[in-house]
């Protein structure tokens, strides 16, 4: 049985808080039919857990000893769904905070049609309440999506730090300042546009003809790939976009300043939007890069936003902790595929290459693609099929080489798959834990 409290009365003091309760009562968010969980699992990047222990607990977790989790603002329950189903055999304790009852209705659903409701306890409640609600602290804590939509994003921000434990991570999602402005315009126009309509339902309507016919010239139609709602999206897609009652996008400078003064630490931004804040990622000039890259990373990537101007949303984790990520690549450590790695299903690309490069194209969030090449030989083919999850890197070189292998063998070999790490690393398709000595843990 999933575990329900009789915390259900949301705080709703202040208009913003009502009016925002008041869409997702009506428009649950995202549009999800809890019926599809049966053919397909909805993959979040910023909870893929073995990328999240690499990024905010230094891969020192045992995962299947269990997490507490927080998933605040959990809507229809795309995180809370994938979470939980990473952690199904494990002792973890997921909770579910939403205001909407009409969203934690889908996102339960959801939850029981997996067979998952053990793991997780409901609250109908604003985030703001939690530093009010006796909660134990938490391991890790997932807000996507929701602070920007307070009045003061900062007592979110900081009711989530009350409930975090000294040495726990958070996975943020706030909206971007530069990739949202055709979408800002948008908004102001619907304002004027809608001002004399009658209902929520003709607001939308007005919105998805004002979409149909904006001339090529609009930012929100120039921005093409950037924005990949259109008139055929769902009322809740198209509301939640144009029509949204509150809205505070954040400059990439702006963001470390809100995370710095929270007491909380940016720990690295996810996969997909990461290169677009990089000055050597998107500039070709060679001088212009030396001089911007040099730069610590606040202002290096406030400036790869400036020079991208395609980021619409910030996807990142934090850490109470100012050092969180793993360091480098050590012969101790274990190899892990993420479950971004999966989807690309890199590791049989690897096994079964016929050429001397394998290129994987790799989409980002503002719709464009990188193509990475990755450099085979035998050594990097036969790491493919020893990673398990299990085996450290070490290993792994010990397999390869065999017994009685020279030290010229061995180095060659170590020198062969640092390389191409390397690579399958910048993009997090493999990340690191620490290894695990079980009898040592259980003692």
């Amino acid at each position: 049985m999933s575990k329900q409290h009789s915390s259900n009365e949301a705080r709703l003091n202040g208009d913003v808080t009502e009016r925002v309760r008041s869409q997702y009562e009506q428009l649950p968010y995202p549009h999800r039919e809890p019926a599809d969980e049966r053919k397909r699992l909805c993959m979040t990047e910023l909870d893929d857990l073995n990328i999240v222990n690499h990024y905010c607990f230094g891969g020192e977790r045992d995962l299947s000893g269990g997490l507490r989790i927080l998933v605040a603002g959990g809507g229809t329950g795309d995180s809370l769904v994938f979470l939980a189903e990473q952690l199904r055999d494990t002792p973890s304790e997921l909770v579910y905070v939403d205001l909407s009852d009409a969203a934690m209705k889908i996102a339960r659903e959801r939850v029981r049609i997996r067979g998952l409701d053990s793991l997780v306890q409901w609250h109908r409640r604003s985030l703001l309440d939690i530093a009010e609600m006796d909660f134990e602290p938490f391991d890790f804590i997932n807000c996507s999506g929701v602070l920007h939509h307070l009045e003061n994003p900062a007592d979110g921000l900081a009711a989530l730090k009350s409930v975090l434990k000294p040495d726990g991570g958070m996975a943020l999602m706030v909206y971007g300042e530069m990739g949202r402005t055709g979408v800002y315009q948008i908004q102001r126009l619907m304002r004027i546009a809608a001002a004399n309509a009658s209902s929520e339902q003709e607001k939308i309507d007005l919105t998805r003809t004002m979409l149909s016919n904006l001339p090529k010239t609009n930012w929100f139609v120039a921005g093409g790939g950037l924005n990949s709602l259109t008139a055929d999206s769902s009322d809740a897609e198209i509301y939640d976009l144009f029509l949204h009652s509150q809205d505070r996008p954040f400059s990439v400078d702006e963001l470390y300043g809100w995370v710095e003064e929270a007491g909380l630490h940016v720990a690295e931004f996810t996969m997909q939007n990461r290169m677009l804040y990089e000055p050597a990622f998107l500039l070709g000039d060679s001088n212009l890069v030396e001089e911007l890259s040099s730069l610590p990373d606040r202002q290096r990537r406030a400036a790869g936003e400036l020079i991208s101007g395609s980021i619409a949303k910030h996807n990142f984790w934090v850490s109470a902790r100012a050092e969180s990520k793993v360091d480098g690549i050590r012969a101790e450590y274990v190899p892990c595929l993420s479950q971004l790695g999966q989807q690309y299903d890199v590791l049989t690309a690897i096994e079964q290459a016929k050429t001397p490069n394998v290129s994987i194209q790799v989409n980002l969030q503002n719709g464009s693609s990188v193509k990475l090449a990755i450099a085979m030989n035998d050594s990097l083919r036969a790491m493919a099929k020893l990673i398990d999850g299990s085996r450290s890197l070490l290993e792994i070189v010990v397999a390869i080489v065999g017994p009685g292998a020279s030290r010229e063998k061995i180095d060659r070999v170590w020198s062969e798959l640092q390389i191409a790490i390397g690579t399958l690393r910048q993009i997090d398709f493999i990340v690191f834990r620490q290894k695990v000595d079980r009898r040592t843990q259980a003692a």
